[in-house]
């Protein structure tokens, strides 16, 4: 029905357009070269706008009707979809709520492991550190009292110790993948979430034109707060 509708729609317009196509370049011809310098050629505008309505009111006439129908058919077609595919959504976000909740939770659990090594790095580096300090200053005595070849050989086994000084951990790494298999992957989001309006800065802030607008009209374009300029946009009303 869609289809067959806009279709018509396309016909009925190609129609309009030819019918009304010379009529509507005249009066655009005729506003263009229109001045009002008299009483008499302001007469004449209000007919050219009559003029101008009854053309738009002839194309509303013949098109709306058409717009209308798709307008129908093509809401009902979205509803339809709407409707068919919600069982199907709920389903896929339950699944990767679940599926999210086990890769953050494997996540904070390899963190936690992540951690503790780095605790059990940081101690063993620090008992080499002190195992060092404790062989030079060994080293340093034995020089002092003449036996500088045990000496050195202190000092080159605290030097050999660097050797053994393990690396940092690095976190944030993902966990082993027989953990969470790397059938899908994730990225960060994030979004603002306003708790306080009255608290967020104003370059974050935009100004409320609804109620500007409401305020122009109820104070007759005299109340304008600091930054705002209310203009008035007449509206003709023709009368008789």
């Amino acid at each position: 029905m869609q289809k067959t509708e806009t279709a018509k729609a396309v016909v009925l317009a190609e129609d309009v357009k030819k019918i009304l196509e010379k009529e509507g370049t005249e009066v655009v011809d005729l506003a263009e070269e229109f001045g009002v310098e008299s009483a008499a050629e302001y007469a004449f505008g209000l007919e050219l706008l009559d003029d101008i309505k009854a053309i738009d009111k002839k194309i509303l006439e013949k098109v709306s009707p058409i717009c209308d129908a798709t307008n129908k058919a093509h809401k009902a077609a979205t509803t339809l979809r709407t409707e068919l595919r919600a069982p199907g959504l709920k389903a896929e976000k339950i699944v990767k709520d679940k599926l999210d909740a086990y890769d953050r939770e494997q996540r904070r659990i390899q963190e936690e492991k992540d951690r503790a090594a780095e605790a059990e790095r940081r101690a063993e580096e620090e008992a080499i550190r002190k195992e060092q300090e404790r062989l030079l200053e060994e080293a340093a005595d034995l020089e002092t009292r003449g036996e500088e070849t045990i000496a050195e050989g202190l000092v080159d086994e605290a030097e050999e110790l660097e050797t053994y000084v393990p690396p940092p951990v690095e976190f944030g790494g993902p966990p082993p993948e027989d953990l969470v298999p790397r059938g899908m992957d994730y990225r960060d989001n994030w979004k603002a979430v306003v708790l306080t309006p009255d608290l967020v800065p104003r370059e974050y802030c935009s100004p409320d034109l609804v109620k500007l607008n409401k305020l122009a009209k109820e104070t007759e374009g005299k109340g304008a707060p600091p930054g705002v300029i209310f203009k008035n946009e007449r509206i003709r009303i023709r009368r008789g």
